[in-house]
């Protein structure tokens, strides 16, 4: 073998196995682990970025409706409901599927109230007959 293939390889090899060896060294005692971005297909930009348009968190007001029309369709004791968004306000009529007495008219118009409002606390709730 040429003296000279052997000095120029050397130096590359030890290299090699010292970067090897070091960093297989490091991953052993280090507690720390490699955290990535969301798995998003935007580096993380909708995950860490809540009002981003990409973000789950933001909604439309056709989102926000079908989502109210979902919690209002889960209620027996409505039959049809109507909604109207206007900016911050929610303005809901409900139709009731049978004919409640008073208490149990205002308690329904309470709970589907306190439901929305729990559910979408973003908008003012006005519920009515």
């Amino acid at each position: 073998m040429d003296w000279r293939k052997f000095s120029s390889i050397l130096p590359v090899a030890l290299i090699l196995s010292l970067f090897v060896t070091a960093c297989g060294q490091e991953a052993r005692d280090s507690k720390m682990t490699q955290r990535s971005y969301g798995n998003d297909g935007y580096m993380g930009i909708s995950n860490s970025n809540p009002n981003h348009p990409l973000s789950p968190g933001y909604h439309s007001y056709t989102k926000d409706a079908v989502m109210m029309r979902k919690a209002l369709a889960e209620n027996d004791d409505i039959r049809y409901a109507t909604l109207h968004l206007n900016g911050p306000d929610v303005y809901v009529k409900i139709t009731p599927k049978r004919k409640l007495t008073r208490a149990e008219t205002d308690r329904l118009l309470r709970t589907t109230e306190k439901r929305l409002a729990k559910m979408m606390p973003r908008y003012r709730i006005h519920v009515g007959l």
